[in-house]
């Protein structure tokens, strides 16, 4: 791919405050160095979704997560088919991660640096100490007679860590053989190196509030500047000002700046009938946050008589920003002020057609509307530093790790992003549009929508009404958000006609047995009842109250669904009690529950207490101190030890799974 160069380069590093830094020189005095990202260079920083994402797939080839807690990580989009996104730490590009759609995979990308933050336990090969030498000063290959040893789990094709005996990381590279055909070479070669250029990467903690710091003297001329440029715009053009707000970060920022530059302005919102449920909370959260009024509109009958008319929108024929987004405003102005001055969130670093853009500037099919740019210069770590700063409520969305807000359906999308999004907020792939409370309303306007889905034949079909159960313990909103996510209509109730009348039953829990049981109660029948005739899933505690009995606290009765009991982690071999944090779970792929998963995968548990259920009941079993139940299965009820709405992308299709293929 070509380097695209869009503006200088400007991230740089502060060895004293382990955080990136947008100038030559750190708040805190000391010089800074430039990290050698790849152009554009707009990096931005890695959120939990996306550490959790990078550290599964390095575990997953490596053995071993890359990302510490406690240190700062960015990601930088790179120039490629798909996706691939360079990972900064430590002032250096540690690494890459790279998507290829078709087959719906990540590969870890590892340069030498990623040695100072994990060692691999597989997919590594060990040189002879004569073979060190050219690789460090020329990146030659692994010939078979430098190898001394290969991990059996390297195969043809696989990155791999090139270390030395003594354990250090001397280079990276592709494996050209897999490791039985290596062990029978003489000559050839084994593992063809990467050439990466020399890079300085000095580990540390940080949080991003000592970033904000050490970007303060920026941040406040970068904010300066564009108060001077808002403000004078609006000398400049008499028309009323108002910002033109999407639910994303960067206007956001631009939000920011005009309301110090002149004060609480009007929200324009085009609500195209396809953008994400959190992005439409958002624009209400931020008009709430900040006294604004919000003038929004949808045109969802031009998109589907259109659409009717042209076929869907192609790349080569994105009428769909004109008929939903364009024209719609273009109506709102006519009826609010005939003109206004709209302040966007336009940056040049997001593509060649922005970087060329003017600041000012006239849309052709909407001539009632001055657009300007305060931003144009930020780059993305400036908009998040400056949003960190003024402690912005910026679209949760972003920490699920997406990093452009828009229209779910957008074709400027990558497909690693299109199929995220059906993962991550599948309640968005919907026919019918939101008018979000608090806001005017231009016509063309729909009603709320409902709990209706449109398929891909365009045919309508109901989200499965999932109940939660509340008895008084559990973490019910986490529960609610990942159901959500996985594209149910969940509710949180105790009315036992709720319960008997859903298509599913969530039993969540986060204590202990005998209070989950006494708390339970008279619901206890309901339960048992419902399960019967309705798929049930116990979360944690809610897994162990579905047993026959638990010896927590004494010993006592469960509900009985599924066989076994609850027995108590004695600890041994210096394991601690709790067990608490990512493990993996070795599956019976022939569940539905597990329906498209590996045989085994990481997921987050937080437990003192573990499940003794028979091999016919045992769909998924977990070593820790010893082996134990951490998924079971009788009839409609399954139960899972884990916390599947903290377990990223393989928890979000264990809920999925039990929506779609179970209730």
């Amino acid at each position: 791919m070509a380097r695209i160069y869009l503006g200088k380069i400007l991230l740089r590093w502060c060895d004293a405050c382990h955080a990136p830094v947008l100038s030559g020189v750190c708040a805190c005095g000391a010089p800074t160095r430039p990290v050698s990202v790849t152009p554009p260079g707009d990096a931005r920083p890695a959120f939990p979704d996306d550490i959790e994402r990078i550290n599964r797939i390095f575990r997953e080839h490596f053995g071993a997560a890359l990302i510490p807690e406690g240190h700062l990580a960015l990601l930088n989009k790179v120039p490629a088919d798909d996706r691939m996104d360079e990972i900064v730490l430590g002032g250096a590009v540690v690494g890459a991660i790279r998507y290829f759609p078709d087959e719906r995979r990540w590969e870890p990308l590892p340069r030498p640096a990623a040695a100072k933050y994990l060692r691999p336990a597989k997919r590594y090969v060990v040189v002879d100490d004569g073979a060190i030498t050219s690789i460090l000063e020329s990146g030659a290959s692994v010939l078979a007679p430098g190898l001394v040893s290969i991990d059996p789990a390297v195969a043809e094709g696989d990155e791999v860590f090139i270390l030395t005996k003594a354990g250090e990381c001397v280079g990276v590279g592709r494996a050209k053989v897999d490791a039985a055909t290596a062990g029978t070479m003489e000559r050839g070669v084994i593992v063809r190196t990467r050439k990466n250029a020399p890079s300085v990467c000095v580990p540390g903690e940080a949080t991003w509030e000592d970033a904000v710091r050490a970007n303060e003297p920026v941040l406040a001329d970068y904010e300066a500047k564009s108060i001077r440029f808002v403000r004078e715009v609006a000398e400049q053009n008499p028309e009323r000002p108002t910002v033109s707000y999407s639910g994303g970060k960067d206007s956001l920022a631009t939000l920011l700046v005009v309301l110090k530059a002149l004060g609480p302005v009007p929200l324009l919102f085009a609500d195209t009938g396809f953008e994400f449920p959190e992005t439409c909370e958002n624009v209400d959260a931020v008009a709430q946050r900040y006294g604004l009024e919000v003038f929004r509109i949808c045109d969802e009958e031009a998109f589907w008589k259109t659409f009717e008319e042209n076929g869907p929108p192609a790349v080569d024929s994105r009428w769909c920003c004109t008929v939903c987004k364009l024209h719609p405003v273009g109506r709102l102005i006519d009826e609010n002020w005939g003109e206004c001055l709209s302040f966007i969130g336009q940056r040049k670093y997001e593509s060649v057609r922005r970087m060329q853009s003017r600041r000012v500037w006239k849309n052709s099919h909407v001539p009632q509307q001055l657009s300007a740019a305060p931003i144009q210069q930020w780059t993305a770590m400036h908009v998040w530093l400056y949003i960190f700063r003024e402690k912005a409520p910026y679209n949760p969305l972003y920490e699920r790790g997406l990093d452009r807000i828009g229209c779910f359906m957008c074709l400027r999308a990558t497909l690693r992003r299109l199929q995220s999004s059906g993962s991550h907020t599948p309640n968005s792939w919907r026919c019918g549009t939101r008018a979000s409370p608090g806001g005017r309303r231009g016509k063309g306007s729909p009603k709320t929508g409902s709990n209706a889905d449109c398929g891909g034949n365009g045919e309508m079909r109901m989200k499965k009404k999932i109940v939660i159960i509340d008895y008084g313990l559990g973490n019910l909103r986490s529960v609610l958000r990942g159901l959500e996510r996985a594209g149910a209509a969940p509710t949180i109730t105790a009315d036992p006609e709720a319960i008997t009348s859903a298509d599913g039953i969530v039993l969540p829990g986060v204590g202990a047995f005998r209070d989950g049981m006494e708390m339970l109660g008279g619901l206890a029948d309901t339960v048992v009842a419902a399960a019967n005739e309705t798929p049930l899933l116990g979360i944690c505690l809610g897994m162990q109250m579905l047993m026959d009995s638990s010896e927590e606290h004494g010993i006592h009765r469960g509900l009985g669904l599924v066989p076994g009991d609850v027995k108590r982690f004695v600890p041994a071999g210096g394991e601690k009690v709790p067990h608490m944090g990512w493990n993996t779970i070795n599956i019976d792929p022939k569940t539905p529950l597990f329906d498209g998963l590996h045989e085994e995968e990481y997921v987050y548990f937080v437990h003192s207490y573990y499940a003794a259920a028979a091999p016919p009941n045992t769909i998924a079993s977990t070593t820790y101190i010893r082996p134990f139940a951490s998924a079971v299965n009788a009839g409609l009820t399954y139960g899972v030890q884990f916390h599947p709405e903290k377990s990223g992308a393989v928890g979000l299709k264990i809920l999925e799974n039990f929506i779609e293929r179970i209730c």
